[in-house]
C-alpha cells in the first residue's frame, strides 16, 4: 500500500511539473522583440486590455499576444523573428 502511494504521489507531482512546464511566463510589453511587438502594434493599433506571454512550444520560443478588439478577445502566437504562428 505504501509503495503505491508513493508511486501515485510521484505520478501527480510529475505531472504538474509537466503543467507548469509547458505554460507561458507573462511578461511586460518591454520583454517583447520588436520584431514582434512593432508588426503586431502596426496591424492592431485599435488593440486594448493587451497581455504578453512568452512559452515553449514544440522545442521553440512563442510570443503569445491576448488582446480585445471591438470587445472580442483575440490571440495570436509569433516567433521570436515575427512570424505569426497562429491567430484565433
Amino acid at each position: 500500500m505504501h509503495r503505491l502511494l508513493t508511486i501515485i504521489l510521484v505520478t501527480a507531482a510529475l505531472l504538474v511539473a509537466a503543467f507548469d512546464a509547458s505554460a507561458g511566463k507573462d511578461i511586460a510589453e518591454s520583454q517583447v522583440p520588436p520584431t514582434v511587438l512593432i508588426p503586431f502594434k502596426a496591424t492592431h493599433p485599435a488593440a486594448t486590455e493587451v497581455e504578453y506571454e512568452e512559452e515553449q512550444k514544440n522545442g521553440g520560443l512563442v510570443y503569445e499576444i491576448e488582446y480585445k478588439l471591438d470587445g472580442v478577445k483575440h490571440k495570436i502566437e509569433y516567433s521570436p523573428g515575427g512570424k505569426i504562428l497562429k491567430e484565433e
